[in-house]
């Protein structure tokens, strides 16, 4: 039998609601109103729903702030800080600069929890 990953079964349940599919514990997930359920436990009694066509965003992780800037590459990619409120930083002819146009303050370098800002286009 073919082994297939998580994306790859609800992509399949996706497209034909009448499949099945079987983990390693005995968990089933299928389709069923136009989502994938998978039921677990005694008699498959327990169950939770997993919506097909849900939106799905990551949910980032703050770096320390050497990281954010070994990651920021310069013009290539955006990092953004949250201390008293979230700014994002790029660079300018200035440098680094908020949307604000402020630069950076030791208060955020310090303090702050930065993230490295998804580049939509290839998400």
């Amino acid at each position: 039998m073919k082994n297939y990953k998580t994306w790859e079964v609800i992509g399949a349940l996706a497209e034909n609601n009448n499949l099945k599919f079987k983990d390693s514990q005995g968990r089933e997930l299928f389709s069923k109103y136009g989502a994938a359920m998978c039921t677990y436990g005694n008699n498959n009694n327990s169950k939770s729903l997993i919506n097909l066509d849900e939106i799905w965003t990551l949910e980032q992780q703050p770096v320390d702030f050497m990281t954010a800037m070994k990651a920021y590459g310069g013009e290539q990619s955006t990092i953004s800080c949250e201390f008293s409120s979230r700014h994002i930083y790029k660079w300018n002819s200035e440098g680094l600069k908020n949307e604000n146009g402020n630069p950076l303050n030791a208060c955020e370098i310090l303090k702050g929890k930065w993230f490295i800002e998804e580049d939509k286009e290839n998400v």
